[in-house]
């Protein structure tokens, strides 16, 4: 053992007296074939290089995880910094490796760190800007002056010039060009001519299985509704001569339903077929916007002309009932203002579709939640400020449409809150039981009341309830949409040409509030429902206790 060691450091002291020259791997240059590495100023390598990786091939695997990186253009040097480590120069006449200079990698670093960080990735480790020489003969420009390396700009933060990004242009997969106007909203701005992709791997919002499970419950609660809806409707209509003011409205919100819920219901008959929609010339399917869907068209007005029209209506309800309770109004007297209340409750629903057509701004949009369209899924200005600048409608119909909305459930509860107060105090003032023609005693007229207090005092909690948990989802997606638009446009634009895995960066909403939403958005025919069998319900002989307040 003794000798076996002695002629190793032997052989060792020998090799260190030769001229090291004679001790250099001799290195094989081939071409590059590497695509990324083209045009880049040298044209050969060799391998292995300072990683390790044995051929090209594998080489090449390992530098496409970084051309999304490249395609942002965060640092003019990322490409060449790259090349200089994962496909090394190489020539017949230098027999030493050269490796990459630390400026080149301090400045392909300074550049573009900041971007990956946004996405949770970090600089490598293996790129680390201390393992390259500071001097001699290195790949890019020594420089001595680290302020003179470049510095990434913020595209968020910084007051200086900034560089387009990820949610500052639209990625060429997304692009479309078409005589409808297409943008998406991103950090107060708008970019032009760029929608949504209709199928990736990272869908938009929410994963397929969400997605299809957002659906189901729509549809559920949409066919309950429009059957609840369309019973109530012909209840109604099968006591027409009895459904007069204050409670004919009902019949109307009924109607606003079923066309409501149509809506929704036609999502059934195609996968994604609605809210999908190909540009002429291109093989991307995108989310559609505007007027060039005629199927998502039609059923975003309808969804948004039946919407705003029930909510008309249910406040006409409420102010009937108010009027009945509170100032004594007869039914005859309120049925001559119906002439007012059909022009209101069909007329400006009607004048905001009008407007909606023939402004084309693209406000109509795809909801790839539900599959159906409706106004402003994509437009995220913030809604609140709506309801304290009401004249900025300008900038969005669906802003307007949401500050009606608000302004309807307000008046709605105050007529509501003041009818159920009046209808209370009446109640009170009733102890004295009646006597039929025939003589058969009846219920008294307060239990009457009572009971005509509780059906009202129902309804109309349980739609002021929705409406306000329905306006609250409305708000959060708005006051979210622009910074997940912009989460995932940059994720595109990152992972472009890059398998990015199953993993996503971008912040997820919560599911819980779509199922909200639409719970919400779809019931108003399962209140009316309640309403009229609650009629049936306490009132078995409607000609014997017919009054103000029934149907």
């Amino acid at each position: 053992m003794g000798l076996i060691l002695f002629w190793k450091v032997f052989g060792l002291g020998v090799l260190l007296l030769l001229d090291p020259c004679d001790s250099e791997i001799v290195r094989t240059c081939t071409p590059i074939k590497v695509k990324m590495c083209h045009n880049i100023g040298y044209n050969t390598t060799s391998f292995p290089n300072i990683l390790f990786h044995e051929t090209q091939a594998e080489a090449e695997t390992e530098i496409n995880e970084f051309m999304g990186l490249v395609k942002t253009s965060c640092s003019k040097d990322l490409n060449l910094f790259l090349c200089a480590v994962y496909v090394p120069f190489c020539h017949d006449q230098v027999v030493h490796e050269i490796k990459p200079c630390r400026s080149l990698c301090m400045s392909a670093k300074n550049g573009c760190e900041g971007k990956m960080l946004d996405y949770g990735y970090k600089w490598p480790a293996h790129l680390d800007c201390d393992a390259f020489p500071r001097t001699g003969l290195c790949i890019g420009e020594v420089k001595e002056d680290e302020s003179r390396w470049e510095k990434g700009v913020d595209v968020v933060n910084s007051k200086g010039p900034k560089k387009e990004s990820g949610a500052g242009r639209c990625p060429l997969a997304l692009a479309r060009k078409s005589d409808n106007p297409h943008s998406l909203r991103v950090n107060g701005r708008d970019i032009r001519d760029c929608s949504l992709q209709c199928h990736q791997q990272h869908p938009f919002l929410f994963g397929s299985e969400t997605r299809s499970n957002v659906k189901v419950w729509s549809s559920f609660w949409a066919s309950l509704s429009l059957v609840c809806a369309t019973i109530s409707a012909i209840i109604s209509l099968a006591c027409m001569n009895k459904c007069n003011y204050p409670s004919r409205p009902i019949l109307y919100i009924c109607a606003c339903c079923i066309g409501g819920t149509f809506t929704y219901l036609l999502s059934l008959f195609g996968e994604s077929g609605s809210v999908c929609h190909k540009s002429p010339g291109s093989q991307n399917i995108l989310i559609t916007q505007g007027f060039e869907n005629v199927e998502c068209a039609l059923m975003g007005l309808i969804s948004y002309y039946f919407q705003l029209s029930g909510g008309i209506w249910f406040g006409v309800y409420t102010f009937c009932m108010y009027l009945t309770s509170k100032a004594k109004w007869t039914s005859e007297f309120i049925g001559g203002l119906a002439k007012y209340f059909h022009t209101i409750g069909w007329g400006v629903p009607f004048g905001m579709i009008a407007y909606i057509y023939s402004s084309n701004f693209g406000i109509m949009d795809g909801d790839v939640v539900s599959d159906t369209c409706s106004i402003g899924n994509l437009n995220g200005q913030n809604m609140f400020y709506f309801t304290i600048l009401p004249f900025a409608f300008i900038y969005g119909t669906f802003h307007l449409k949401e500050f009606i909305n608000i302004v309807l459930l307000a008046i709605g509860t105050y007529f509501s809150i003041g009818a159920i107060c009046a209808i209370n105090s009446i109640k009170k003032e009733l102890k004295v039981k009646e006597v039929n023609e025939r003589g058969i005693k009846v219920d008294d007229s307060a239990s009457i009341v009572s009971k005509e207090f509780c059906r009202i005092s129902i309804f109309t909690f349980l739609v002021l309830i929705s409406s306000f948990f329905y306006l609250l989802t409305v708000c959060y997606h708005a006051n979210n949409i622009e910074s997940w638009v912009g989460q995932w446009l940059n994720e595109r634009d990152l992972c472009s040409q890059l398998d990015c895995g199953n993993s996503s960066k971008v912040t997820a909403p919560s599911p819980f509030m779509y199922y909200l939403k639409y719970f919400c958005q779809l019931n108003t025919g399962i209140y009316c429902a309640i309403l009229v069998f609650l009629d049936i319900f306490f009132v078995s002989n409607i000609n014997n206790n017919a009054n103000a307040f029934k149907f």
